[in-house]
């Protein structure tokens, strides 16, 4: 490893407040071009791949309930390969892509093929100068928010809060629209070196092997980022799912090797909490994210506390910087430089034509 290992992740982890503000602001003012796509459309595909995926079901979630038009979440390599499953693919079709070096192989076909069938494409990325936002109708760049690392941090988050706080504006209630604008980056300032401490105490717990990442509702796709960043930093396995639907089947590989993380939702605190009890009696050790403290769940081997009351619908995003530094801590641990990712590349192509 290098002299200062992890120290350009931690920096882009770091940094994550500031870019959120910056981030919410530049959103405020691509608003007007967002609405008028949003009103003209009949549908909007949400789309992406890896992390931009995780993005995608994060911007599903929070227009379905503020955006008032059917939409969906879907990998740009289903619509590539089964457009009909995944959109009806008309004119009045929007199809926003979510790409962090605007480059990415299955993204770009797919948004050519959508534009041949005459859909609207909205890029929402990281890197201007490149392929997918070249061919967008529109795009919303969000600059600073590349990273320095290999791994998609600060990128990841910045998407989920430009479409939070866009699709948040659609929203009739004042109290909504002003929720991002002027105090999500506080809260993750005021958390984050408690979260990365946090992160510190579970990635240096040698008997973890593994992990497993739960979250229902809008923050499913926070535990799908949570478990691609887990794995690309410490080659070790793991895996997502809504959070009861943890009991079916997957409990039965509970351990002392694992590490189980929880987002307990608000709507779904009572159902939460149970299972976390009930899943710690299994042996594994748990890391429970909460809006604010909850009898009993002091026996967690882990919580990371927030501490006000929040939207189910933000939560996931604050919640990432924890998973972000437990995935580092972890890597680090193993003997693997986050900065170093050797197998992993940072612009994730590749070369179609030479298959059949």
């Amino acid at each position: 490893m290098s002299e200062n290992p992890a120290s350009l992740t931690l920096a882009d982890i770091r940094r994550q407040p500031a870019v959120w503000q910056a981030t919410a602001a530049r959103a405020k003012e691509f608003f007007p071009t967002f609405n008028q796509l949003a009103r003209d459309a009949d549908e909007v595909i949400f789309m992406g791949a890896g992390c931009s995926y995780a993005v995608a079901q994060y911007a599903q979630a929070s227009f379905q309930q503020h955006g008032g038009r059917p939409c969906r979440a879907a990998t740009s390599m289903d619509f590539f390969q089964f457009p009909k499953w995944v959109s009806s693919v008309q004119a009045r079709s929007l199809f926003v892509l979510f790409t962090r070096s605007g480059e990415t192989t299955e993204t770009l076909e797919a948004q050519r093929y959508a534009r041949k069938l005459g859909a609207k494409i909205l890029c929402v990325t990281s890197t201007e100068d490149a392929p997918i936002p070249k061919e967008a109708h529109e795009i919303l760049y969000l600059p600073d928010t590349l990273e320095d690392a290999i791994l998609p941090t600060v990128s990841t988050t910045s998407m989920m809060i430009a479409m939070q706080q866009l699709t948040f504006m659609l929203a009739e209630e004042e109290e909504v629209k002003h929720l991002l604008m002027g105090r999500i980056h506080q809260l993750l300032a005021t958390n984050l070196e408690d979260q990365i401490e946090v992160g510190r105490r579970v990635g240096e717990n040698e008997e973890i092997r593994r992990a497993a990442f739960l979250g229902s509702g809008p923050m499913l796709g926070a535990a799908y980022a949570a478990s691609l960043m887990w794995q690309m930093a410490t080659a070790l396995p793991a895996s997502h799912s809504p959070v009861f639907e943890y009991r079916h089947g997957p409990m039965e590989a509970c351990g002392p090797d694992l590490l189980l993380s929880i987002l307990i939702s608000n709507a779904g605190r009572r159902e939460d909490v149970a299972l976390a009890r009930e899943m710690k009696m299994r042996g594994p050790k748990v890391l429970a994210n909460m809006t604010d403290p909850i009898p009993g769940m002091e026996r967690m081997d882990y919580t990371d506390i927030v501490g006000e009351q929040l939207s189910d619908y933000v939560r996931g995003s604050l919640a990432l910087p924890l998973y972000q530094s437990v995935a580092v801590h972890r890597a680090l641990a193993l003997g693997r430089d986050p900065d170093e990712l050797g197998t992993h590349p940072p612009i994730i192509t590749i070369d179609l034509s030479q298959y059949v």
